[in-house]
């Protein structure tokens, strides 16, 4: 993903994946008071029993713009004084930004039917570009998974977003370790690895605070 998305289900809604542009932080607008104005997202219908025609509407939420810096600026996505934070300029000097704000997506499924619904971020930069993030779904939460890349471990930004709004004992937290394959290594052997694995397990653990 590449924008914030919600999966849930309302009864007596369709079944629908509705995209907020992302042209609508340049008007200050919040995020509750979009939800509430309907024109402001473009609306696609999903076809529970057409599941090759499901998977490509859902692909919408992958999809990114080519803006200048200076656009990318006035939309959150750019700062020269966090140049760290920046996404990479391409070969003409613009970068790559989200083509939505956020997505909604209401689906029949058996668990979504029983109250569940799941929040994705699809990064840290996305908390930070929409406050309403942390403020009001993150203290909301039931659960919350931190997922981590194995190979880079907790960054500046991880732990920042971590010690912030993650620390206290009121969230049930899960941290995850992702991209482990990136640390297979063929001249290596199983045994090997494993202790790397575990090495990098218990250093992420005792950074934030948590049991191995």
């Amino acid at each position: 993903t590449m924008c914030p998305v919600e999966l849930q289900y309302h009864a007596g809604q369709p079944a629908e994946l509705a995209l907020l542009p992302i042209d609508t932080r340049l008007d200050a607008q919040s995020l509750a008071e979009l939800r509430t104005q309907p024109e402001a997202w473009q609306r696609l219908g999903l076809d529970a029993r057409n599941p090759d025609g499901l998977a490509e509407a859902l692909t919408l939420v992958t999809q990114t713009r080519r803006v200048s810096t200076v656009t990318a600026a006035s939309l959150g996505f750019w700062s020269d004084s966090h140049p760290q934070d920046n996404p990479p300029r391409l070969a003409d000097g613009s970068v790559e930004v989200p083509a939505w704000r956020h997505a909604l997506i209401n689906y029949p499924h058996p668990l979504l039917e029983r109250g569940l619904v799941v929040i994705d971020t699809p990064g840290l930069n996305a908390i930070g570009a929409e406050p309403e993030l942390t403020l009001g779904l993150l203290p909301a939460a039931h659960a919350i998974v931190f997922l981590l890349a194995a190979d880079t471990g907790v960054s500046r930004s991880d732990l920042s977003i971590w010690c912030d709004h993650l620390a206290g004992d009121a969230l049930e937290r899960f941290v995850v370790l992702n991209k482990i394959d990136t640390l297979i290594d063929p001249l290596s052997t199983p045994a090997a690895l494993d202790a790397q694995l575990d090495a990098h397990r218990r250093k992420i653990a005792q950074t934030l605070e948590m049991p191995a």
